[in-house]
């Protein structure tokens, strides 16, 4: 026959102490890798639509406007393309490369003439 042990120093609160320390535990340990893992918005990250898989959208103009611009900015060396969007062209670049294409596009808006009949 098997003879039981006593656990020295053990009392009835372990079974409750025990489960509730592991949960705290675990509850921050959670806490802590869901504040580690979050987009940083001090930084400026973006974050790409699902829809565009891992590129962003730098520029919605109208179509034409959005093709001009993508030729320019591939000129320039930086990956690009366009789609369409309802009636609306968007310009998309790897993020490697927004930081680029959108200071190539403000300087390309800053140089070229107002519509007619402005001024």
């Amino acid at each position: 026959m098997l003879a039981s042990v006593p656990l020295s120093g053990g009392s009835g609160g372990d079974y409750v102490y025990i489960p509730l320390t592991i949960t705290v535990v675990v509850a921050l340990l959670a806490l802590l890798l869901r504040w580690t893992m979050r987009p940083s918005r001090r930084t400026g990250a973006r974050v790409a639509d699902p829809a565009q898989g891992l590129l962003i959208g730098v520029v919605a103009t109208v179509p034409d406007e959005a093709e001009r611009l993508r030729r320019l900015l591939v000129a320039e060396g930086v990956r690009a393309t366009s789609r369409a969007v309802a009636s609306r062209g968007q310009v998309l670049v790897w993020p490697d490369d927004v930081d680029r294409a959108l200071h190539l596009i403000a300087a390309d808006r800053n140089h070229r003439p107002g519509p007619s009949g402005a001024g």
